[in-house]
């Protein structure tokens, strides 16, 4: 059946050069308490993003290359970062209708967007405005959280480890829009 674990299930939409490809393949799942990993369709992890404390608001980034941290870029900042050690790699300015992901030392920008105004649903651009990724989230009554969902991707595989930061980024996104909205 389409949709469980380990089934990929592709489907064309729009134009034949504009294929979306149904990710059901590679997919986010919670290990642990703390602990979310992006798993492969044979269910390897690819990587994972690690809140080391439940007090914290940092997180550890594991995959191949390595161990990152993921923190403000500086004190008091809205922006958030990709550290290797003490250098950044990239940023993520969090705007309220995108965030932008940029590489420190030039390279490519992604932009994620919602998809409509109140959607879930966030679309990870390149510069070329070609949808590479869409994630969504929904909301765990049972704990509160929201967990992210890899719905598609499109054209060339978008590694772990952008995929694991741009979900950080939507769940800070949404920590900040909901502690404005009471008044935090």
């Amino acid at each position: 059946m389409c949709g469980k674990a380990g089934i990929l299930c592709i489907f064309t939409i729009g134009e034949p050069n504009n294929t979306m490809h149904l990710a059901t393949s590679t997919r986010f799942h919670r290990t642990e308490k703390r602990t979310w990993s992006l798993l492969d369709h044979e269910g390897k992890v690819l990587g994972s993003l690690i809140k080391p404390h439940w007090y914290s608001s940092d997180r550890e980034l594991v995959v191949a290359g390595g161990l990152y941290a993921l923190r403000a870029k500086k004190r008091w900042s809205s922006e958030l970062a990709l550290f290797f050690g003490d250098v950044p790699l990239w940023t993520a300015d969090l705007a309220w209708d995108r965030i932008r992901i940029m590489a420190v030392q030039g390279g490519t920008t992604y932009i994620l967007r919602r998809k409509q105004w109140f959607s879930n649903e966030y679309h990870l651009l390149d510069l070329h405005g070609t949808v590479r990724a869409r994630i969504t989230t929904r909301m765990n009554w049972s704990d509160f959280e929201r967990e992210p969902e890899l719905v598609a991707t499109d054209g060339e595989p978008v590694e772990p480890m952008l995929l694991l930061f741009a979900a950080h980024a939507i769940h800070v996104q949404h920590e900040r829009t909901a502690g404005t909205a009471i008044g935090a």
